[in-house]
């Protein structure tokens, strides 16, 4: 049977119709899927804020928003880690009943099998591992990819020197030697301050931080300034 040029006109725009309709549906449900994720996001920067989530309403608003995320755009690795971050929350607010940290830790697997090359998610995946095992070999393991993706990121500081004196009493020579790698790195980002002096006194070992601040010449500069004063006098 002969195709005719009109036959093959018809079936250009046909196809171009429809691969049309395919992407403006695409584009819609990302489209919606990224109003649902700002949805969700408002309220983890709300929570973040306040140290507390102010209602189980809004916990439950929250992890809907970000399921919602997920259904319209299941190829987003964001939107995994910011649920992760959600049930996490909702687990320690004691307002989550159903899932676990093997689901929060499931969450983060999930946009890291997306998006290897996120410090972030490796180090949030490590803070969840360690509260499910403590500092074993896989903790060890995701704080090492955490560091290798994000090596000054404060997040990745914070995250790491807080799992290493969680588990002060069982640190190897290896893992000494990166807290106060760690620790040298958190003392040049003033941010980081407070919350690396409120979590060593929380874990009995401020006074050996204030002992490397004291001791350790590249610290010199340091004696002058209001936290060593505050914490260390």
């Amino acid at each position: 049977m002969k195709i005719t040029h009109k036959f093959i006109k018809y079936s250009v725009v046909i196809l171009f119709a429809v691969t049309s309709v395919y992407a403006l549906l695409i584009s819609f449900r990302w489209g919606l899927a990224n109003v649902w994720y700002f949805n969700a996001s408002y309220y983890l920067t709300d929570w973040s804020k306040q140290q507390k989530i102010a209602s189980k309403q809004d916990y439950v608003n929250a992890l809907t928003a970000i399921n919602n995320a997920v259904g319209y755009n299941p190829e987003h690795p964001h939107y995994y880690h910011i649920k992760g971050r959600i049930i996490d929350w909702g687990i320690y607010a004691g307002f989550e009943k159903k899932f676990t940290l093997n689901e929060v830790k499931a969450s983060y697997i999930s946009s890291l099998s997306l998006r290897q090359a996120w410090p972030e998610t490796w180090i949030d995946l490590a803070q969840t591992n360690n509260a499910l095992h403590h500092l074993s070999k896989e903790t060890q393991t995701y704080i090492d990819k955490a560091l290798y993706y994000g090596p000054y990121q404060q997040v990745v500081t914070m995250g790491t020197l807080s799992i290493l004196m969680q588990n002060w009493s069982s640190l190897n020579t290896t893992q000494i030697t990166l807290f106060y790698q760690q620790l040298a790195i958190a003392l040049q980002q003033p941010l980081l301050i407070k919350k690396l002096f409120r979590q060593a006194k929380e874990n009995n070992i401020d006074h050996l931080v204030c002992i490397q601040i004291k001791y350790n010449d590249k610290f010199k500069l340091n004696h002058k300034t209001w936290y060593y004063k505050k914490y260390c006098n």
